[in-house]
């Protein structure tokens, strides 16, 4: 009953829009509803314009007008006793659907909007997984499950694998995609991770572990895997951890090996934690240190077995070295480590029972990879003995074998403290330097054993001299330095001076025997003789050298007088060296002259010397230097070989052979070489031994009687003459004239020149030309300047003379005139001497007799 007026009333309504539809405004209707959804796909299309394809639009526009045509082909194809009501009513039917499709559509975009946004979203995330996983280090597969009818999974399919999964399952991300995991690779159901996954993939819960793998198929040793539920599936993650796990191990059996190597290595191996802590020690540590491992591990620091003193010391020279300031505290053990550099130190640890040893300590930094350091290693070994050994071999290198005291090198250390001292204090310093006089002499006659006897004894008496606060050195050989501080006034070290003089004036009994002893002293005061040391060294040395020159056993102070005496010397010294090569040496020769007749015997060799630098430079002079350096050698046989050569052609020039005397120096009689280079130079030079008179001193003969018996005996066989010169200023004594067997003997000038007016000279004079007439020895007299002196020689017996009364030393190109000229005024005054020796005698007393 309810139902039949709701159908009355729709069909009103269809009989009322069709009779609507029947006029123009159905047709607007349909237009501005075709209108209105082209619009609204159009603004889809803009506003989606990233999501919908232009191809897409088109494509719904052609649906949309094929579907807006349908109601007109219905209308054409159905049949109107069939379809009465749908062929009368399609153009209705077509303009309502259209109203409702563009009244419903603008409300569907928004919709339409977010479901295209989560399209486009859903395709982002997996467009970035995708890229994701191709590139991350580590292999990700995407798994399905698959399940047999009874939904019991069987295996599990790739759905997903990205390149390093491929790699590492030696295969391709194509190759693999839609394959089946244990089908394909056994090894995962034989290793039972088969059964890992299924119950993740039932359960959800998530797996993640390493394991080590042993197939073909996979490249890789170990891995860490992950896996987790995804869906009917699981999401896998690998990584190959091959090369850690075998760091890892080598690791592991480095660090095996290393507890190995600590635990039972000789050295004491002690390790600490950031703070210092120590936190192992070995079994040498132990025995080294003294404590057990439990005393030290975890309860105490490394600073416990070091010493304050030395750790302020240490952070005192770091805190130079590095720049900035160092505590004595761990940073002294480990400022350098803790810089990335291994430190390598001498310490002395403390023991346990309050004893130290030296240690040789090696302290390295133990680091993290990130070179951040968690610790530090330190290595110690003993090295007491070697410290022993190397204080004894320091204290050899500064102190003399023989004497004990202390050597150059020492001597200029303290030196140096002393300056320093003395600038502060602006008190008296002075330096003393010794040589010791004839030191060589004692050598030579006693032996080394006796002059080392005699070096202990002088270094004791300097010692024992000077207050213990002084420094007494030995240079080497025979010279010492004593350094005086804090002295009241140079004066002060003047009377020291003398003391050691005095000191050293004693005997000393070495050798079995009482040897005479003497030194010469150079003393420099700070600060006029200098400000440094060197500078105090050498002035010390010029006034010592100052004092040999002008006597021995005595002091000189330096000064500058002093210094420009020492200079001369030393330039005389140089020059010397080379006064043969550059040709500067000649000869002159003095005639002697026979006093019975007149004639002219021999002549005797003066060597001159006229340097290019210096001048003319007297023998006085440069003769003693060059017996003191050495020179005289080379010097005194040019003089023998010219000295022969010239008197072989002197006598062809006179035509008589004439006697050449040749002085030979101390230095040269002590030659063992002596005899073959007298004979070299006479068979050099033609000239007849008779003729080559060599004249010696009476001190060679004194300072080795049996050499120089021997030197003398070789000299006598070759045929020529011995004589002694400046015979009575020596060790003059009758057994030595007689056990030499010489031919001459030449009275000194300084008896000579005093005949006349000093009786004490006439009758040593006197003395000696009777003397010598009872042995039958030729008798000459040096420096005859009178003729009353030549009277007086004349009277008293003596055979021959020379000097300025008769003639100068002359060169070889004047000494033949000279002695043409002195032989014929030799022979008037004989002639007068006869002629007045036939006069009447007239009694008048001589000089001599007085």
């Amino acid at each position: 009953m309810t139902s039949a007026p709701s159908i009355a009333i729709a069909f009103s309504a269809l009989e009322t829009l069709r009779s609507i539809s029947s006029g123009r405004v159905l047709d607007w209707l349909l237009l501005l509803a075709n209108l209105a959804i082209a619009a609204t796909l159009v603004v889809i299309r803009v506003r989606f314009r990233r999501d919908i394809a232009v191809g897409t639009i088109i494509v719904a526009l052609a649906v949309f007008f094929v579907a807006r045509g349908v109601p007109y082909l219905i209308a054409i194809v159905a049949s109107p006793a069939s379809f009465p009501w749908l062929t009368t009513n399609a153009k209705l039917i077509a303009a309502l659907a259209a109203l409702c499709v563009a009244v419903t559509l603008p409300f569907l975009v928004p919709r339409v909007g977010a479901l295209l946004a989560s399209a486009r979203s859903s395709r982002l995330n997996e467009q970035r997984f995708v890229a994701a996983s191709h590139n991350s280090s580590e292999s990700v597969f995407i798994l399905d499950s698959v399940r047999n009818a009874q939904g019991t999974i069987e295996d599990f399919r790739f759905a997903f694998v990205n390149e390093n999964g491929g790699r590492m399952f030696s295969s391709t991300p194509q190759a693999l995609q839609g394959t089946l995991l244990c089908a394909k690779y056994p090894v995962i159901r034989e290793e039972g991770f088969f059964s890992l996954f299924e119950r993740t993939a039932h359960t959800g819960t998530t797996l993640e572990d390493e394991c080590q793998l042993q197939d073909a198929m996979i490249d890789a040793s170990w891995i860490r895997y992950r896996a987790e539920k995804l869906g009917d599936g699981l999401v896998l993650s690998m990584r190959d951890i091959s090369k850690r796990k075998t760091a890892e191990q080598a690791a592991a059996t480095a660090l095996t090996f290393s507890r190995s190597l600590i635990a039972k290595s000789p050295f004491a191996v002690i390790a600490l934690d950031v703070g210092g802590c120590i936190t192992q020690i070995n079994r040498a540590a132990e025995r080294m240190l003294g404590y057990s491992s439990d005393e030290l591990v975890g309860q105490a620091s490394a600073l416990v077995l070091h010493d304050p003193a030395e750790l302020v010391a240490r952070a005192e020279t770091l805190s130079g070295r590095l720049g900035e300031t160092v505590r004595p505290d761990m940073m002294v053990l480990t400022a350098n480590p803790s810089r990335g550099v291994t430190d390598e130190a001498e310490w002395s640890y403390i023991r346990k029972d309050g004893s130290r040893l030296w240690v040789q300590v090696t302290v390295t930094a133990l680091t993290t990879e990130e070179k951040q350091v968690t610790g530090w290693l330190c290595f110690a070994y003993d090295i007491t003995d070697r410290k022993r050994t190397q204080d004894q071999i320091a204290h050899m290198a500064q102190h003399d074998a023989l004497t004990g005291l202390p050597t150059r090198t020492l001597l200029h250390d303290r030196l140096q403290m002393a300056l320093e001292r003395s600038q502060r204090s602006t008190s008296v310093m002075a330096l003393l330097m010794i040589d010791l006089d004839n030191f060589k002499r004692v050598n030579d006659l006693h032996g080394h054993s006796a002059g080392d006897e005699l070096l202990v004894a002088v270094a004791k008496r300097l010692e024992h001299t000077v207050r213990k606060s002084d420094t007494v050195a030995r240079m080497g050989g025979d010279e010492f330095v004593v350094l005086l501080e804090d002295l009241k006034s140079p004066a002060h070290a003047e009377r020291v001076a003398q003391k050691l003089i005095d000191a050293l004036s004693v005997p000393v009994h070495a050798g079995g025997e009482s040897l005479p002893m003497s030194a010469s002293i150079g003393l420099c005061v700070y600060p006029d003789g200098g400000y440094d040391s060197e500078t105090l060294l050498k002035n010390a040395d010029v006034a010592m050298y100052f004092a040999k020159s002008e006597g021995r056993s005595v002091y000189r102070v330096f000064s500058t007088d002093i210094a420009s005496a020492t200079a001369r010397r030393r330039a005389l010294e140089t020059a010397l060296e080379s006064a043969l090569v550059r040709d500067e040496l000649e000869i002159a020769y003095q005639p002697q002259i026979s006093l019975e007749s007149g004639c002219v015997t021999g002549v005797e060799a003066l060597l001159r010397w006229n340097s290019r630098t210096l001048g003319v430079v007297q023998p006085s002079e440069f003769i003693p230097i060059a017996e003191e350096t050495g020179a005289i050698l080379p010097i005194g046989e040019w003089v023998l070989r010219t000295a022969c050569r010239e008197a072989s052609a002197l006598g062809r020039q006179l035509g008589r052979p004439l006697t050449i005397a040749v002085n030979l120096s101390p230095r040269q009689f002590q030659q063992e070489s002596l005899p073959a280079i007298v004979h070299d130079a006479l068979g050099a030079s033609g000239l007849s031994p008779e003729s080559l008179e060599l004249e010696i001193t009476e001190n060679v003969l004194v300072s080795d009687s049996s050499k120089a018996m021997r030197i003398l005996d070789r000299l006598r066989g070759l045929g020529l003459r011995i004589a002694i010169d400046d015979f009575g200023t020596g060790f003059s004594s009758m057994s030595y004239i007689l056990r030499f067997n010489v031919n001459r003997l030449k009275i000194d000038q300084s008896f000579i020149r005093d005949i006349t007016v000093d009786p004490h000279s006439s009758a040593i004079a006197r003395a000696i030309i009777a003397m010598a007439t009872g042995l039958k020895i030729n008798v000459v007299a040096e420096g005859v300047e009178t003729s009353a002196i030549g009277d007086m020689l004349r009277v008293e017996g003596c055979d021959e003379a020379q000097g300025f009364y008769y003639a100068r030393p002359a060169t070889l190109a004047d000494i033949q005139e000279v002695i043409v000229n002195l032989e014929k005024s030799m022979s008037v005054s004989a002639l007068a001497r006869r002629s007045a020796a036939s006069l009447p005698v007239v009694n008048v007393p001589l000089p001599l007799s007085a």
